[in-house]
């Protein structure tokens, strides 16, 4: 075993969701922790103590994952090889596999994010699924988004689309089943039920002409 649950140290948390509070334990580490994820490098050490989760189903004893001080895990929510720090919340049946979830940000519904690094007051919850995608800078992913190999900074957002190989920036937004491939956007650019690749946007506008 790798951590133990503290039955004597825990909080009755109110669910974000939900009427009834629940309750959660704090963590505490029995062994060294090498944790390495998306280029974070930390060791854990024996006698640490942790963030909070609900029960041993969200924190597998068994790989690096670690929930740090203050952060929290529950419901059913699950990790593998994940971290969760700085007051964050994995929650409801999502789940984390190489990846992160940093200073404030929530991740919760039936997500599923893989090799991924979420920080800084970032949304993402629905049916979303992201891999090997960097979401910083309280923006938002949601409803039954997919989201590849793609970065997004500075309060962005992806509703119900596709997305693969983009960067975005500056409040730019992607919605309503647009499938969006190779590309920059910048300047509060929205494409909405669009299909738009291979192109480089600077613009305060709304592409309303299907490309592609």
């Amino acid at each position: 075993m790798k951590y133990q649950l503290l039955t004597n140290d825990s909080i009755q948390f109110k669910h974000p969701k939900r009427e009834l509070p629940i309750k959660l334990y704090r963590i505490f580490a029995l062994t060294d922790i090498e944790i390495n994820i998306k280029g974070f490098r930390t060791t854990v050490k024996s006698g640490t103590v942790g963030g909070y989760i609900q029960k041993e189903n969200n924190l597998p004893q068994n790989d690096c994952s670690w929930v740090f001080h203050n952060a929290k895990v529950f419901d059913n929510a699950k990790l593998s090889n994940s971290i969760v720090r700085d007051e964050a919340w994995v929650f409801e049946n999502s789940e984390l596999s190489g990846s992160a979830a940093c200073k404030k940000s929530h991740i919760w519904g039936e997500c599923t994010l893989k090799d991924t690094w979420v920080d800084d007051n970032v949304d993402v919850h629905g049916t979303c699924t992201l891999t090997n995608t960097e979401v910083r800078n309280s923006s938002v992913v949601c409803g039954r988004s997919i989201v590849k190999n793609s970065k997004m900074f500075n309060g962005c957002r992806i509703y119900n689309s596709q997305v693969a190989d983009t960067k975005m920036f500056d409040v730019s937004e992607i919605k309503d089943g647009s499938v969006v491939e190779n590309c920059i956007l910048k300047g509060r650019t929205v494409i909405s039920n669009k299909i738009v690749k291979n192109e480089s946007r600077q613009e305060d506008i709304e592409l309303s002409v299907m490309t592609g």
